[in-house]
């Protein structure tokens, strides 16, 4: 037998080790940030109010004292004393009709019958069946008004009834009907008093404890020659077509974002955080706004801490960025209007008894404190920027006594980033207040109004 065949392995030679190891980084750097897209649409948002109008917030409190008094009235009228005997004056004429037109013995003996308890209850005899002589006692009562008729006359027509009832072979006399209808018609009671809806009994019915407590604009049109211009990186044209957008429809906030975007091209970040900022004041849940503010507030040559906070959404900031100014400015008259809908159906649901009612006031007292809790929590977050005259201070300058660089006037440096309150113009000079009460003037081209008027309504 041959020898078995021989197999033999020879490994390669393992590569040489390398001087210079490669250490791979955990995850691959993120470039950093450039200006995105520009916004292709328009939307304008409200402006914030400089203080809450007064007669949008009594509005809801006058239609409540009306709706109050109201349900006052409608239980004063269902716990009146005399109720029974108004609903039984009501029903004598058709009483007496009805025992004109009865044929038959029987339907006359009931239709009799039912007048006498009207009569009693409407003179409150306080007997179902009283004897003519106590019928006519109580026609003299205060509370009963008989013009022109004396009590014989109702004593008169109740022994006719007696006798026509319980009397043998007793008829009853032809003219009886055409003299009741008379007296019921001359017989009044007193008026409900209008004072008494103010009754404690009437407003607070079972003791009811009181809980205290966008309209949207025209749209513009964006300018579409100046997106154009930016995707050709013709940034100047760009910035040129959009602020005269921006003169005819200044609270258009994408067109303000837009503009933004092509001073930023230039490298002109200051100016481009302050762009950025109205738009960001404007519309603050847009992904793309919230960016770029925090790509303006990085590269700009200024600090404004209430901006940056805002950016960053930390803490009550994040509840703040939520809306704009304006927009919780609205949910304040929200929260108002909610708590003024549950006391009126706390009201309601005392009057009604109902317990779904007080479920509903309950639900709606919630919500309005929930409303008005967040509202004037972010506002506080805002702060100064919720004001509609606030200003952004962009570029460094001075403050001015008055509105002129000449003369020997006093001036103080007016740092970029300063937040003031707009107040007059004159001739290129705006007249600013700050927070400590300090007032004075500065150029007009260092300034950004963080709410920008339209042409026609005056000022800046």
């Amino acid at each position: 037998a041959g020898a078995a065949p021989v197999f033999q392995f020879n490994p390669e030679p393992a590569p040489a080790a390398s001087s210079t190891p490669v250490v791979k980084s955990p995850s691959p750097e993120l470039p950093g940030r450039l200006p995105m897209e520009p916004l292709g649409f328009a939307a304008v948002a409200p402006r914030p109010w400089a203080r809450l109008p007064l007669a949008t917030l009594l509005a809801p409190l006058a239609a409540l004292f009306a709706l109050w008094l109201g349900l006052g009235w409608r239980r004063a009228r269902l716990t009146d004393p005399r109720r029974e005997q108004r609903l039984a004056l009501a029903e004598l004429p058709d009483a007496i009709s009805a025992v004109e037109r009865a044929t038959e013995a029987p339907a006359r003996i009931a239709a009799l019958r039912n007048w006498q308890q009207l009569a009693a209850l409407v003179f409150a005899a306080g007997h179902a069946a009283p004897a003519a002589e106590v019928l006519g006692e109580a026609v003299r009562h205060e509370h009963v008004r008989v013009s022109g008729v004396v009590e014989d006359e109702w004593t008169r027509l109740w022994r006719e009834a007696d006798l026509c009832l319980y009397g043998r072979d007793a008829a009853l006399p032809t003219d009886w009907s055409t003299r009741a209808a008379a007296a019921c018609s001359r017989a009044r009671l007193k008026s409900l008093s209008w004072f008494a809806a103010l009754r404690p009994s009437n407003l607070w019915p079972a003791a009811a404890a009181v809980l205290v407590v966008c309209a949207l604009l025209p749209r513009a049109d964006a300018a579409g020659a100046g997106e154009e211009a930016y995707r050709r990186a013709e940034f100047a044209n760009a910035e040129q077509t959009w602020r005269a957008g921006l003169s005819v429809t200044p609270d258009d906030w994408p067109l303000r974002h837009n503009l933004g975007l092509a001073v930023a091209q230039q490298n002109r970040w200051s100016e481009a955080a302050a762009q950025w900022s109205v738009a960001f004041l404007a519309a603050p849940r847009d992904p793309s706004i919230r960016w770029h503010l925090a790509l303006g507030l990085e590269r700009a040559e200024f600090t404004q801490p209430e901006l940056s906070g805002l950016s960053a959404g930390t803490g009550l900031a994040a509840l703040a960025r939520l809306a704009s100014p304006a927009e919780w400015q609205r949910v304040v008259l929200l929260g108002a209007a909610l708590l003024m809908l549950t006391v009126a159906v706390a009201v309601v649901a005392q009057h009604r008894h109902s317990r779904w009612l007080r479920l509903t006031a309950f639900a709606c007292g919630i919500a309005g404190v929930a409303a008005l809790a967040s509202a004037l929590t972010a506002l506080r977050v805002y702060g100064p920027l919720a004001h509609s005259d606030a200003v952004l201070v962009w570029k460094a300058g001075e403050l001015r006594s008055v509105p002129t660089e000449a003369g020997e006037q006093k001036s103080e440096p007016l740092a970029a980033g300063s937040i003031a309150l707009w107040q007059k113009s004159f001739l290129g000079w705006d007249q600013l207040q700050f927070s400590n009460g300090q007032t004075g003037w500065t150029r007009r081209e260092n300034l950004q109004p963080l709410y920008p008027r339209k042409p026609n309504d005056g000022g800046r």
